[in-house]
């Protein structure tokens, strides 16, 4: 949903509180320091496949929330997130302002 440019800032959000109302987030990286060491002494298929599962879900957050914090300043009222042209356009329309006001 994060690469539709086109999508709802708020139908993502929801969906992604929706998820995590039902499964367990992962724990971070500060949260399994030394424990890494622990796991691969004697790793199963099993718990390799569980631990790259992690892994996947983990890098999964951490998309989601650097998406989040690039977003947000970009988050219309009505959920609308400003295209790179639309941004291009502000950014213009300011600089444009801006060199009136140094004149």
């Amino acid at each position: 949903m994060m690469e539709d440019p086109n999508v709802n800032y708020f139908e993502i959000d929801k969906a992604y509180t929706a998820y995590w109302q039902h499964h367990t987030m992962p724990e971070t990286e500060h949260d399994i320091i030394g424990e890494k060491k622990e796991r691969d002494k004697h790793p199963s298929k099993r718990a390799q496949r569980k631990a790259d599962a992690d892994n996947d879900m983990r890098m999964a957050v951490k998309k989601y929330e650097w998406w989040r914090e690039q977003m947000l300043p970009y988050v219309q009222p009505d959920g609308h997130i400003l295209s790179t042209e639309e941004r291009l356009q502000i950014w213009k329309q300011q600089q444009n302002e801006q060199q009136k006001t140094n004149k």
